[in-house]
């Protein structure tokens, strides 16, 4: 539905994560629409056919709860997996972007967990830069910790837990700090 992200089609320059490091690219910021969809989805309880997490971690949501989209390479996909109809309501403000799923009441209630299992420091690199003053530094990249985390769904009905689902175990790349 998203589409090729051109000028033509009316994307904009915004950040974007290109192999391993964070850059600038026509359509940057679409994939906080795709997770803010994927958050809405599995709380909603319904099955992910596919989804990808970033190469390195968001700062808009938990770890394991992105969903990177990038047209023709990574998508997000899901099926109502349920017995009535959903209508998918969304909603954009200058700063926001909301999903409202709607059908038929059920009584379960959806838990997402999302846990660190490891952690790397990212590494630091030391450029010489002879127009500095001796022992003066400045940051030109602030870098990435790497991580692999996971994402489980609980279902709850009346409170008492009914199923636990691991939905996704996830890698998140270091980049260096320089």
């Amino acid at each position: 539905v998203v589409g090729d992200r051109t000028i033509e089609r009316g994307y904009q320059e915004a950040g974007v994560y290109i192999n391993g490091k964070l850059d600038t690219g026509i359509g940057g910021g679409i994939c906080q629409v795709s997770t803010t969809l994927y958050n809405a989805v599995l709380l909603f309880d319904l099955q992910i056919d596919k989804r990808s997490n970033h190469s390195l971690t968001v700062p808009y949501v938990p770890l394991s709860r992105d969903a990177a989209v990038s047209w023709g390479a990574l998508d997000l996909r899901f099926t109502n997996n349920t017995d009535y109809y959903i209508y998918i309501h969304s909603k954009t403000t200058n700063s926001s972007v909301t999903f409202e799923l709607y059908s038929t009441k059920h009584d379960r209630k959806v838990e997402l967990v999302s846990t660190m299992l490891s952690k790397v420091k990212a590494p630091v690199i030391y450029v010489d830069d002879p127009a500095m003053l001796f022992g003066q530094q400045t940051v030109i990249e602030k870098g990435h910790e790497g991580f692999t985390s996971q994402l489980v769904k609980n279902i709850y009905v009346d409170g008492k837990l009914i199923s636990s689902t691991l939905l996704s175990k996830d890698r998140y790349l270091t980049a260096a700090k320089i």
